[in-house]
């Protein structure tokens, strides 16, 4: 059985694998955050609200209130913001797993949906689209992270066996396609 002290330090260099693959990032533009702002024919506000209130904010200063307020926003994100913001995201998964955490509502299950390819297609176009502009290091540090969170998404069914897999080839592949 591991120690606590080896579990805290292993998600601390999770922590800092991804910030400094994210850290080169810039902010992206008000009109580059969501990727539309018509849903069903009409101005959707949910929408609106989320471009005002991302809109010049650096990932990493997003704070508990903010992840929470945004994880299900993360559909609706341009591939650029997508890929600017993600990083909080994945931190504040990692977290929600460190112990003693008491991270309530837990965002885990909605980030992971995020970066799973759908299990029904051989290839998830959203999940390619969304994931176009990750150069190499930022898709090895989803890489790890899934690696690290897959057992703990397992135990608590947010993923099945084959929805792990093929997250991690995705991941895997990106990696080794994605220019630096």
């Amino acid at each position: 059985m591991r120690e606590a002290s080896q579990d805290v330090a292993e998600h601390v260099n999770l922590i800092k694998k991804i910030e400094r693959a994210f850290a080169e990032l810039t902010i992206p533009h008000k009109d580059e955050i969501v990727s539309n702002l018509v849903w069903a024919g009409r101005l959707d506000l949910d929408r609106v609200e989320t471009m005002e209130r991302l809109t010049g904010r650096e990932w990493q200063r997003l704070g508990r209130d903010a992840i929470v307020e945004h994880v299900d926003a993360l559909p609706t994100l341009t591939p650029e913001a997508f890929r600017y913001y993600m990083p909080a995201f994945l931190i504040d998964v990692i977290h929600e797993s460190m112990p003693g955490s008491n991270h309530r509502p837990p965002v885990s299950e909605r980030v992971i949906f995020m970066i799973v390819p759908v299990a029904d297609r051989k290839e998830d176009r959203f999940l390619v689209e969304q994931t176009r502009c990750f150069n190499r290091k930022q898709s090895q540090a989803v890489y790890d992270f899934l690696v690290f969170q897959i057992p703990t998404s397992l135990d608590e069914r947010d993923l099945t066996p084959d929805q792990a897999n093929q997250a991690l080839v995705f991941w895997k592949a990106k990696t080794e396609q994605a220019g630096d």
